[in-house]
């Protein structure tokens, strides 16, 4: 048997140790030149195409000028816009909104904001300064009815406020330097902060944007008093709901035998209970959230879970109406729940039979299997699709409604489960059913038929018919759109279905 080698350290080893961790030190402070390096480079790459994209853009503006106005419909330089921000989105591969910010962005530096455009041509500022920059001077600038006084402070201010930004970006990391912008850009707004409010209201909005693993983020822009009033309501909630699960299993916990919706003496029941007591502060929230958008009010023992058999596990509230645990001064009121949630899930077939295959929210947002049995079973409003474990082809498709339109409409939103514009993923089911070939009533063109339907949302239904963008139907659902440039993009159906509709 081979003995081990033996390594010994010898004090010139030792001695070169040193060398070799300097050298180490110094290659990795080489590397990091590098990558500041390539930052510069990045900043002067995104200001030439800032130069770029904003000469296409006059370059598509410049036929206008010879062109009477238009008397109807979409304005020409709107139309130019759509047909260009639609090219550039098409072909960056990203969303129309992405392209036509990044034409506006583009715009703003160029003839707006010059000195910016410079210092990311040197490499002194990022593109996220300048955007940061774009943002907050753009929210400076006066409404198309402002008189020439009110454009003249404007420009001012936007002017000083750039010039400022740029003073501190240079050393600045960007999340201080937006605060501070921000900070710079109330002190000189021409407008004063009530009348900026009201405005700023006109834009509320809610947004919902599909996240990992079956979740999605619900955001909205709000006035600061009802986003802050909606946080301390949630907080009150979480505080009254953990109250609530707290002596819940206190009471359940004291008594030997168990009495309603407590536990018995080896601990086996108020399951509710122990899930509840389980959740963090963060999932107390976003449940609270939820059940007020959906139910209109909020159980204490509700655990947030889809667990309808351990209701009956919940402490019974007292005769005047007060769930235990709770501190109130008027019964508890059902708020009647009015509108209901009804979401389109299409549900493999092998998850219904108990596998972990994946399902989908309006072809589009991932959710596990055990969420979809959950749906299928417990929820009506859900129509529910079973599909082709390998081929997608759909076996089955439930019928709630028999008029032809309606079953027509859902055979096709079935089939492209999104809008079929390219690079559009607005969901099939808030889209509109847009006639191919303009349908015609003396019934010599184009006809009422899925061969000549396609799914097409609000925007791009109406932007087929404004622009000079085309389309065509090549069979099997399969569309092939061309551009005012002349180029091709093909989109096909997300389903290949097995047969044709059933009616």
């Amino acid at each position: 048997m081979k003995s081990k080698p033996t390594v010994r350290f010898t004090e010139t080893d030792a001695a070169a140790a040193p060398s070799f961790t300097a050298r180490a030190e110094d290659t990795v402070s080489d590397l990091l030149d590098y990558v500041v390096e390539f930052q510069r480079m990045r900043s002067l790459i995104d200001a030439c195409e800032a130069d770029v994209v904003d000469a296409a853009r006059r370059l598509k503006l410049l036929p206008l000028e010879a062109e009477p106005a238009r008397t109807s419909g979409w304005s020409a330089e709107n139309i130019a816009m759509r047909e260009l921000s639609s090219e550039l989105g098409v072909r960056l591969r990203v969303h129309e909104n992405t392209a036509r910010n990044l034409i506006e962005r583009s715009r703003s530096l160029v003839h707006d904001l010059p000195a910016t455009l410079d210092s990311m041509r040197s490499g002194d500022i990022t593109l996220r300064h300048a955007r940061a920059i774009i943002d907050e001077t753009g929210s400076l600038r006066p409404d198309a009815n402002a008189d020439q006084d009110a454009v003249d402070a404007a420009d001012a201010a936007m002017r000083g406020l750039e010039a400022a930004a740029l003073e501190i970006a240079a050393g600045t990391s960007v999340g201080a330097f937006e605060r501070r912008i921000r900070a710079l850009r109330e002190r000189v707004h021409p407008d004063s902060m009530t009348q900026r409010n009201r405005e700023a209201r006109e834009k509320r909005c809610v947004d919902v944007q599909p996240g990992r693993d079956g979740m999605s983020w619900l955001t909205a822009l709000l006035p600061s008093e009802q986003a802050n009033a909606i946080d301390n309501r949630l907080r009150l909630i979480v505080r009254a709901t953990a109250s609530a699960s707290a002596r819940a299993a206190s009471a359940g916990g004291a008594g030997a035998g168990g009495d309603a919706g407590g536990t018995d003496a080896s601990g086996a029941g108020g399951a509710d209970d122990v899930v509840a007591a389980a959740r963090t502060i963060a999932q107390r929230r976003a449940d609270a959230f939820v059940t007020l958008l959906l139910d209109g009010e909020v159980d204490p023992y509700d655990s947030g879970v889809i667990a309808p058999d351990i209701a009956a596990n919940r402490p019974a509230p007292d005769p005047a109406g007060r769930a235990p645990g709770l501190r109130t001064r008027s019964p508890r009121a059902r708020v009647p729940a009015g509108i209901r949630a009804s979401v389109h899930v299409n549900v493999p077939v092998l998850t219904l039979l108990g596998h972990d295959v994946p399902a989908t929210l309006d072809g589009v947002i991932p959710i596990d299997a055990q969420t979809a049995r959950e749906l299928a079973k417990h929820a009506p409003s859900f129509v529910r699709l079973l599909t082709h474990p390998e081929t997608g082809a759909t076996l089955s498709v439930g019928r709630e409604s028999y008029t032809v339109p309606a079953d027509m409409r859902r055979w096709l939103v079935e089939r492209d489960l999104t809008c079929r514009f390219p690079g559009c993923d607005e969901p099939a089911t808030h889209a509109d059913a847009d006639h191919t070939i303009p349908y015609n009533e003396n019934g010599e063109q184009g006809e009422t038929c899925v061969a000549n339907l396609a799914m097409l949302c609000a925007r791009h239904h109406r932007f087929k018919h404004q622009t000079r963008w085309r389309v065509q139907q090549l069979g099997a659902g399969v569309l092939i759109w061309t551009s005012p440039e002349g180029r091709s993009y093909p989109t096909r159906p997300a389903n290949t279905l097995a047969s044709a509709p059933p009616f």
